[in-house]
């Protein structure tokens, strides 16, 4: 099962995906930015996750991640509301 295969299996989970922006640290190295959201879709080089803000700004919005970029990703699956889903699902026979 390769990265993208894998990524798909997640549409619909609460992710938090880091990413290289053009911000450095003291020693000059690119410091990782985080996108918390709902991984709404993959494709051939990105993601497109579903954030909320909550502090004012945008209440939904959409952000594009280009995998290029991505250092890591992390599946929240103690608060996913995909996990959720998918176990009831699963309790249901389905």
């Amino acid at each position: 099962m390769n990265l993208q295969e894998r990524l798909q299996a997640l549409i619909g989970h609460n992710l938090a995906v880091f990413e290289l922006n053009d911000q450095h640290d003291d020693e000059g190295d690119l410091m990782p930015d985080v996108v918390p959201g709902k991984l709404r879709e993959v494709g051939d080089g990105y993601l497109l996750i579903e954030t909320q803000t909550g502090d004012g700004g945008f209440a939904d919005a959409e952000q594009l991640v280009s995998i290029r970029y991505v250092t890591s990703i992390l599946h929240i699956f103690g608060e996913c509301a995909g996990c959720a889903v998918d176990a009831a699902s699963k309790a249901q026979g389905g």
